[in-house]
């Protein structure tokens, strides 16, 4: 067994974007003996030992680990350099540290297998860099040369876009996004948006509540679940009256913010809402519905507000719209 980890080297440059012409001198220092490499992947004591300043002098991915005696070797040290690219949006670096096994899930479309990364994004305002996870999520989009979204075959926007619009409003929840340049390990890969997740944790935050308080429902739910028990499923409750079921799924539902979102679905036609739908809630506060993956966003004018009230719509939750677009109070 090693005794220690050893200290990962320190360098005298941080990651940057530079102007063509410029040239970047790095030195490294550590406690042992230091490796690096510039395609990506996780230095070894295989990997090339270290022996004086590097020049970069061309876009590249520095990556650096260090060996003590008698201890396990450091973390690596990621520095991603971008020479005479030319870019204005910000850049993210995303650096895998098995570029093998990363092409193989990319490419072969391998869905929540979890690929050892380095993360840094570089804006003017400043940035982050971040050993993390990576892995790919979506269904039709894995199968698409660029992941992910099917938008990004067309207008690359129709989700943000949409997302946007949401977020002028306080009564809705909607991912924040930021369109940026992607490299991986080094490689031009065009350009993505960066947004938030849909998760517990995403709630909690806009909320500023416990991430523990927090429940998240994917849909579609089942019909024993509370969202459903409480709110979608009252139509078919033939115990109530119509005004009853009517007055408790107003107690149920954040009124305010459903309305925003039938009227926001609605306007942007999207005809992918049968699973791309997440209930949130803190405690045993009113459900909110997230928006969330609007790929599918404005596909046709005929569409507008057939994904939400059309006879046809098979959506878990158009049923209970149908018959809210029923009631003079709603």
């Amino acid at each position: 067994a090693y005794r220690y980890i050893s200290e990962a080297p320190t360098a005298n440059r941080e990651s940057g974007v530079y102007e063509a012409g410029q040239t970047v001198r790095v030195k490294l220092a550590a406690a042992g003996d230091i490796y690096y490499t510039t395609d990506g992947s996780a230095p070894t004591e295989e990997s090339t030992p270290y022996t004086g300043a590097i020049t970069v002098d061309k876009t590249t991915v520095l990556r650096a680990a260090a060996v003590e005696e008698g201890g396990a070797p450091s973390r690596a040290l990621t520095l991603s350099f971008f020479i005479g690219e030319e870019h204005t949006l910000p850049v993210l670096s995303l650096v895998t540290d098995s570029p093998r096994r990363f092409s193989e899930t990319y490419n072969g479309a391998v869905k929540y297998r979890e690929c050892a990364a380095n993360l840094s994004l570089l804006a003017p305002e400043g940035g982050f860099s971040i050993d993390c996870g990576v892995e790919l999520k979506g269904r039709t989009s894995l199968f698409n040369p660029k992941k992910s979204g099917q938008d990004y075959i067309s207008t690359v926007f129709r989700n943000e876009l949409m997302q946007e619009l949401c977020a002028e409003l306080d009564t809705t929840v909607t991912q924040r996004s930021r369109y940026c340049v992607l490299y991986i390990n080094g490689e031009y890969w065009g350009i993505y948006c960066l947004k938030d997740d849909i998760t517990r944790q995403f709630y909690a935050n806009l909320t500023g509540t416990a991430k523990e308080d927090v429940t998240m429902l994917p849909s579609p739910v089942a019909q024993n679940t509370a969202v459903y028990t409480e709110a979608l499923g009252l139509w078919r409750d033939t115990s109530l009256t119509r005004r009853e079921a009517y007055e408790r799924f107003c107690e149920a539902m954040d009124m305010d913010g459903f309305i925003d979102w039938v009227l926001l679905e609605g306007y942007c036609a999207n005809v992918d809402i049968k699973s791309n739908l997440r209930y949130f809630r803190t405690g045993d506060e009113p459900w909110q519905i997230a928006f969330y993956d609007l790929d599918w966003a404005f596909q046709t004018r005929s569409n507008c507000f057939f994904n939400l009230i059309g006879s046809e719509q098979t959506a878990q939750i158009a049923p209970t719209i149908r018959w809210l677009f029923g009631i003079d109070d709603f």
